[in-house]
């Protein structure tokens, strides 16, 4: 009733052999697959990192770590809380507090 199909290689019209799933064909399965999951949970992780400054740095205000603030053009992260220190590099004038954000 139903008849076999088969695949025939182009060089000489004689069926190909199929070909078997060895240890080594499904370890370099596993592998793309968790290649590509790192890289997919990269995407991710990078993505949840980004910086989206909005907020103009004002000196009045305490600032938590964690915080996003405009300052000279550039976004900056507070590290730790603190208030009136202004953005800049790192343990310069004072900045215990700021890191520039590049992401």
């Amino acid at each position: 009733m139903f008849s076999k199909s088969t695949t025939y290689c182009l060089k000489n019209d004689s069926p190909c052999p199929q070909k078997k799933m060895t240890y080594s064909n499904k370890m370099h399965g596993l592998l793309n697959a968790f290649f590509l999951s790192l890289v997919i949970l990269n995407l991710v992780l990078a993505s949840c990192t980004r910086c989206d400054c909005k907020e103009t740095f004002d000196s009045n205000k305490v600032y938590h770590k964690g915080d996003l603030v405009i300052y000279s053009g550039k976004c900056w992260k507070a590290v730790t809380q603190g208030q009136g220190i202004v953005p800049g590099p790192w343990q310069q004038n004072g900045n215990d507090i700021w890191t520039e954000c590049m992401k």
